[in-house]
């Protein structure tokens, strides 16, 4: 089935980044229909970049 809405994950990448691996295994597997996008590939997030602090 496809979506026309992206759906935006967020992740803290010091204590889920097991998540996104999982995200990333499935999205390699043929076994599992499961397809997702990096939004970096899809669009430069550079100028829109807000420091941290």
């Amino acid at each position: 089935m496809a979506y026309s809405d992206p759906t935006y994950v967020i992740f803290d990448g010091d204590e889920d980044a097991w998540a996104y691996r999982f995200m990333k295994g499935w999205n390699a597997s043929e076994n599992v229909s499961f397809e997702f996008a990096n939004a970096h590939d899809l669009d430069n997030m550079t100028s829109r970049a807000q420091d941290e602090d």
